[in-house]
């Protein structure tokens, strides 16, 4: 099989003995994992023709849904639109292979976008029992765990996932989220240096080591990272809500509304 950096082989049941599926697939996790607005309309498009050439492969199915869960923080898309195609997404996945833990952190991350946190938490625990390797897992969790204010587990998860995948700049990023937010700008700025490091590129790491950067007190540097965040995401929600907060913390009302 053809393996691409970034992508991590589906462990499931419902393997495709479709050649052309599966590199599909892979193709679709490789753009799926640079977090870009271009990027994931490419993932969707390499999804969508892993699932037509074999209906019945669950993976390709989670990859939609993984998909189209991040067009909104990436693209703009509206929640209320992409999150229904998520979930449809998923749920088919689990038609196919109930046992796709894959599938079940889909479903943890659409409740927790619609604070069901309850079942959310379900899928993310039996995604886990299911698939114990699986990265993806750890870091959509970790981001749960976070927002309801369990800030140790929120760390041990994302360690976790780092010690699975080492190399992935999106885990390491959130990595240095959790000690920003453990009030450790120091070991935040450290990790989110090494991000851009090996990719100098990554918005996503550009616009959080800027609030980093902002809670050492280091305002020119901070907004020279928050700038070029906004630049590189071409404007991006999530990096111009950076900026704005930024602008705010400075005393810059006009600016950052």
């Amino acid at each position: 099989y053809l393996r691409l950096a970034g992508a991590q082989k589906p462990e499931t049941k419902k393997e495709t003995q479709v050649s052309e599926a599966y590199k599909f697939y892979l193709r679709g996790r490789y753009h799926w994992n640079k977090r870009t607005a271009e990027d994931l309309k490419k993932a969707i498009r390499e999804f969508k023709q892993a699932a037509d050439l074999d209906p019945n492969y669950a993976p390709a199915f989670v990859g939609l849904a993984d998909s189209y869960l991040l067009l909104e923080e990436y693209s703009g898309a509206l929640s209320s639109e992409t999150l229904p195609q998520a979930r449809a997404f998923a749920s088919r996945a689990l038609e196919i292979d109930e046992s796709l833990g894959e599938a079940h952190v889909s479903l943890g991350v659409i409740n927790s976008q619609m604070w069901q946190y309850e079942e959310a938490e379900y899928h993310f625990t039996r995604a886990i029992e299911l698939n114990p390797k699986y990265s993806t897992a750890y870091l959509w969790f970790c981001t749960f765990l976070r927002d309801t204010g369990r800030f140790d587990e929120a760390l041990s998860a994302i360690e976790r996932a780092h010690s699975l995948d080492p190399l992935s700049s999106i885990v390491r990023v959130n990595v240095g989220i959790m000690h920003l937010v453990k009030m450790d700008a120091d070991s935040a700025v450290r990790e989110l240096e090494k991000v851009i490091q090996l990719d100098p590129n990554y918005w996503t790491a550009r616009s959080w080591l800027g609030l980093a950067y902002l809670r050492q007190g280091r305002a020119a540097e901070a907004f020279a990272e928050l700038e070029k965040g906004v630049e590189l995401s071409r404007g991006a929600n999530r990096a111009r809500a950076f900026l704005g907060y930024a602008k705010a913390v400075a005393g810059n009302r006009g600016e950052a509304e």
